[in-house]
């Protein structure tokens, strides 16, 4: 299966606008909306604030980067067969990995992963607006910032910094509200099992060349969590 080059489409302003939304995306928006429920008279539950969090994501993602989305689409109907068979080889990588994660997780001193937790929960409590959530609005919004903006701008310069850097600051991005939250650093080693399925999506972006291959990949892991999480509650 020969693997095509991937070619990044976003121009530099577009590029700098992805990054400046991801700091706020990452960093300034879930501390606002944090304060926001502290102080606010009208205190919205946990799953609203969420929908809100990856509304606006999602509304930066279908204006300013837009062509990227546009761009690879073409590509993905131009190789669909081939994107499939990649989409189900990512999909077992990242089956095969996690393996791996789970028996390096057992030597470090953790018990159970507080974004996991919040995730259970709130599914158990709102299984519509999750499912939503989950297999719609975050995949859509994760994948263009750190596959098409991180990984796509730093590719440019090095595979290896592109692959260092979307997958420390997706598995970063997970976990790091919660070790502040709790002002408990060791919380970030639960980072470790999100290592995976970045990897796993970054293979799959660099090979197809298209961002809604991993976004679609994302999409199908996250429902079959959601559901799993369901049928349990």
């Amino acid at each position: 299966m020969t693997q095509k080059p991937l070619q990044p489409c976003l121009g530099r302003g577009r590029t700098i606008a992805g990054w400046v939304y991801l700091l706020f995306h990452v960093v300034i928006l879930p501390v606002f909306l944090n304060l926001y429920v502290l102080f606010a008279q009208y205190t919205p539950d946990e799953v609203t604030v969420n929908v809100v969090y990856y509304a606006l994501g999602a509304a930066f993602v279908l204006t300013v980067l837009l062509p990227l989305l546009r761009r690879d689409f073409d590509i993905l109907l131009d190789s669909l067969g081939r994107t499939l068979a990649l989409l189900v080889a990512a999909y077992f990588l990242n089956n095969i990995l996690s393996v791996a994660a789970l028996l390096a997780m057992e030597f470090l001193p953790l018990t159970e992963n507080p974004n996991q937790e919040a995730i259970v929960a709130m599914t158990m409590t709102d299984f519509r607006p999750m499912f939503g959530l989950t297999v719609f609005l975050a995949p859509l919004v994760e994948e263009s910032l750190f596959r098409g903006v991180v990984f796509g701008s730093l590719y440019r310069k090095s595979r290896l910094l592109a692959y260092v850097g979307s997958v420390g600051l997706f598995c970063v991005y997970h976990i790091w509200q919660f070790a502040a939250a709790y002002g408990d650093p060791a919380l970030l080693l639960y980072a470790v099992q999100y290592l995976p399925v970045s990897i796993a999506l970054c293979w799959l972006y660099e090979r197809t060349g298209s961002v809604w291959s991993p976004i679609f990949l994302h999409m199908l892991l996250n429902g079959l969590s959601v559901m799993t999480i369901n049928s349990l509650s």
